[in-house]
């Protein structure tokens, strides 16, 4: 989706949690601001609690994600979206925890939960393929 309609890419990023089903309410306001406090939560969440197949992908690719500062666990997040993930994002690290910039973390955030629904899809599918094969 093309920026430009913050609240068309809040809609598609509340729609993509619920299919993730994100256990937390979503203050729509601070995210529409781009409170950097508000992302972080569907961070940690999608990237460390939502799949155990991704999680394990993340800790087989000597990423630690856990037990970080706010500013290391992104250059985390960021190192492994380019890595594993091949997704360069729009805004910078130091812009992520700017105020402002809301759309692009919208943006970035729906990205990162929709990428990681479809790799634990992937993951998933995968084992299972190779455990029912005789």
């Amino acid at each position: 989706m093309a920026t430009g309609d913050v609240k068309g890419n809040l809609r598609s990023l509340r729609t993509e949690l619920k299919h993730a089903k994100y256990p937390k309410d979503l203050d729509f306001i601070s995210l529409a601001r781009g409170a950097p406090k508000e992302f972080l939560p569907i961070m940690h969440y999608m990237l460390c609690d939502y799949s155990r197949p991704v999680t394990h992908l993340i800790l087989e690719s000597n990423l630690e994600l856990a037990a970080k500062t706010d500013q290391k666990f992104m250059e985390a997040v960021y190192k492994l979206l380019r890595d594993l993930f091949h997704y360069v994002p729009r805004i910078t690290g130091p812009q992520f925890f700017k105020s402002g910039f809301a759309e692009h973390k919208i943006l970035l955030t729906r990205d990162v939960v929709s990428m990681v629904r479809n790799k634990h899809k992937q993951l998933t599918r995968a084992s299972k393929t190779t455990v029912s094969a005789p």
